[in-house]
């Protein structure tokens, strides 16, 4: 994928879509291995380009990926997750509505609630205002 990695260096990677929307951060000693084991997953097509950190040691490497997990919020990372049955209903939002995630933290924290609780309304909204424009007699 990039520049061959020394076999004891360890390596932060983070795979972009063709938007350069961050799709997933990772961690591991071999990335092609890695991706082989990624392209089962369902958003793994979604990957257009790959950027590689290296570091030392496993240490720095996870908290590098930690990090990066917890600042960049990448789509399909399961650390992002507010809990496994939210995770669709954040994805649809996320791609719906012209908000980041970081900006639906602090709207949910400017109005005092859960993310889980205020996705969960912000969806059922959509799918409601959905229906009822496909609703038979009615205007689309």
């Amino acid at each position: 994928m990039s520049d061959p990695i020394a076999p004891r260096e360890h390596v932060v990677y983070r795979f972009f879509d063709k938007n350069d929307r961050l799709l997933y951060v990772g961690c591991t000693r071999n990335l092609e291995k890695r991706c082989r084991e990624h392209r089962s997953r369902p958003w793994f097509h979604e990957v257009t380009r790959t950027t590689t950190t290296t570091f030392p040691n496993r240490h720095d490497a996870r908290q590098a990926e930690r990090q990066a997990i917890g600042e960049e919020h990448p789509v399909h990372n399961v650390h992002c997750r507010i809990f496994p049955a939210m995770q669709k209903a954040v994805q649809v939002l996320l791609r719906v509505a012209p908000i980041t995630h970081q900006q639906l933290k602090v709207h949910a924290a400017q109005r005092r609630q859960s993310m889980s609780k205020l996705v969960e309304r912000a969806v059922g909204e959509m799918i409601l205002r959905d229906l009822a424009a496909r609703r038979p007699g009615r205007a689309a």
